[in-house]
């Protein structure tokens, strides 16, 4: 299956629920080739919010990083552009679900930055989804149950990078079936 861009995906681990006041705290992401889905690069960041102890304390435990990993992550501005860096002017968003898309945009917006991808994005838990019925599965699938299936390793769900590997290899998979 060919692509007419090539495929970001990308899954985050944040601070909390709330994409207005929440703070993404690692992002990771996988760049595959629009006509052979193999993997381009990769991109994985924690991301340093605050310089208060008390602050990277509370978000390390909401999104399941260390302290050390915040205190030496990029600070937000300068995670936003190496992402930019990475991700280049032609590839279309393949997101785990909306609202991680939401917080992405916030943190472009929070940063004063133009959101520089278009504003659609391929929905990868959809494409899941739709798989799943078609092979009689009367449930929404999720990243572990797809995970067995296709038998990939999920060591660290916490991961933003593992999870995000693991979703591109999905992916390719169901790309593969059709």
């Amino acid at each position: 299956m060919r692509f007419i861009k090539d495929l970001l995906f990308f899954d985050l681990e944040t601070s909390g629920p709330d994409p207005d006041k929440d703070v993404i705290v690692q992002i990771g992401a996988v760049l595959l080739d629009k006509d052979n889905l193999l993997e381009k690069a990769f991109f994985s960041t924690y991301i340093r919010n605050s310089l208060l102890t008390e602050t990277l304390t509370e978000q390390a435990k909401a999104g399941h990083a260390t302290i050390e990993a915040l205190e030496t992550g990029l600070k937000p501005l300068d995670f936003l552009k190496k992402f930019n860096e990475f991700a280049g002017q032609d590839s279309t968003l393949l997101v785990p679900n909306s609202s991680r898309l939401l917080y992405l945009k916030q943190a472009y917006r929070k940063q004063t930055m133009a959101f520089p991808f278009e504003l659609y994005a391929l929905d990868f838990w959809s494409v899941c989804y739709v798989r799943s019925m078609s092979k009689g599965l009367k449930k929404i699938p999720t990243l572990h149950t797809l995970a067995e299936d296709f038998h990939l390793p999920l060591n660290n769900p916490y991961n933003a990078f593992e999870r995000v590997k693991v979703e591109a290899n999905i992916f390719k998979r169901i790309c593969e079936e059709m």
